[in-house]
């Protein structure tokens, strides 16, 4: 099947292919971190049932752990702002190529307001789609589920190690860590979906 001119034009605009490879590279850096997290995971059952001695050697794995884990944070965020940075210019060519009625700056803006943030952007794309006849809705409904997952699961996994007393505390936080970042890389890989099936 041959691809329309339309298709293949946006499969070269460099706007859309340098977020989807944004976008590729965050689902990346999220499945380090839900390894990361299921490591964690790891140690922490093996600590729940060492010795005194394996206690030591557990403890000085999971220090190691706590450092790599600081290097993959910073790296994540500096990765998700590029990545937000990306998304916002292709969304603000999306919408000024499609003729929809939305200000760029309202559709960027929409993703910064509490409570908004959790309903408009997933609108918007929803108007994005339409606007360029594509009927993509189960991609849709799974990007924006898995995001919001990511955002909840993120929020209560810094909740829950920042509570966290005891190794079965430590161990609720990885679980819900490890979600967050399984979430996180669907996420990405529909936007990814998404923003290439729009151009």
């Amino acid at each position: 099947m041959k691809k329309s001119a339309t298709q293949a034009g946006r499969a070269r605009d460099p706007v859309t292919l340098a977020t989807t490879v944004w976008l590729g590279l965050s689902a990346v850096a999220a499945l380090a971190d839900a390894a990361h997290a299921a490591n964690d995971l790891r140690l922490f059952a093996a600590l729940r049932d060492a010795g005194f001695r394996e206690t030591l050697a557990l403890q000085d794995a999971l220090a190691a752990s706590a450092s790599r884990a600081s290097v993959l944070l910073w790296g994540r965020l500096l990765l998700l702002l590029v990545t937000a940075g990306s998304y916002l210019a292709w969304q603000t060519r999306a919408i000024r190529r499609s003729g929809i009625s939305l200000g760029p700056a309202r559709a960027a803006i929409e993703w910064l307001i509490p409570i908004v943030q959790l309903w408009l952007p997933y609108r918007t794309m929803g108007k994005l789609l339409e606007a360029h006849g594509l009927r993509m809705e189960s991609s849709r409904f799974a990007w924006w589920a898995s995001w919001l997952s990511f955002v909840l699961l993120g929020q209560l996994a810094l909740r829950a190690d920042a509570v966290a007393a005891d190794v079965a505390g430590f161990s609720h936080a990885a679980w819900l860590q490890l979600g967050s970042a399984a979430a996180a890389a669907f996420a990405a890989l529909f936007a990814a979906r998404l923003v290439r099936a729009i151009g």
